[in-house]
Order: C-alpha cells, then sequence, then structure tokens
C-alpha cells in the first residue's frame, strides 16, 4: 500500500490500474471535496480501513484456496479410479517432466 501511495503521491500514476490506486484517488477526493487534510475526519475511506479490506481479501483468498485444496486431496484419496485419471492427465500434458 505504500508503494502505492508513494507513487501516487508522487503523479507517476495517471489512471489507477487497480483497487489499491482506485482507492487513494477517492481518499484525495474526498480530501478535496471537504477540503480537510486529515484522512480520519472525512471519511471511512482512509488507510487504515485500505489496510484491513486488503487483509480481508487475501486472508479470504487463502482460505478458500486451502479448503478446495483440502477437499481435492480427500475426494482422490477417496476415490482411487479419480486419482488415476488426474494422474494420467498430468502425465499426458506435462509429457513425463
Amino acid at each position: 500500500i505504500q508503494e502505492h501511495e508513494n507513487e501516487y503521491k508522487s503523479g507517476d500514476i495517471h489512471e489507477p490500474s487497480n483497487f489499491i490506486d482506485i482507492y487513494l484517488k477517492e481518499i484525495e477526493e474526498q480530501k478535496r471535496l471537504t477540503g480537510l487534510i486529515e484522512e480520519r475526519s472525512y471519511s471511512s475511506f482512509n488507510a487504515d480501513q485500505l489496510t484491513i479490506i486488503c487483509l480481508d481479501l487475501f486472508q479470504a483468498g487463502s482460505e478458500t484456496s486451502s479448503t478446495t485444496l483440502s477437499w481435492a486431496v480427500m475426494y482422490l484419496t477417496l476415490y482411487q479410479d479419480v486419482q488415476e485419471k488426474c494422474w494420467m492427465e498430468i502425465n499426458h500434458q506435462l509429457g513425463g517432466k
């Protein structure tokens, strides 16, 4: 977030390219509209909220991935025929690498 903020403040970013850039742009827009300098005094759009949102996104993504992988391993363990088909597909696609 800090790297994006530094790029944004330096003027290197003209158009936002991701969620963090857009959020930082909204923080600045809210400051401009209210004429306030301090982030926390005008809106729920602030760097602390952005940090929390990013953490939520990372945690949600890692949790769903790990749960999916756990179910896949369990399924392959219970159904040996499916495990064999997966192994054959991987071997076919990678050519024995």
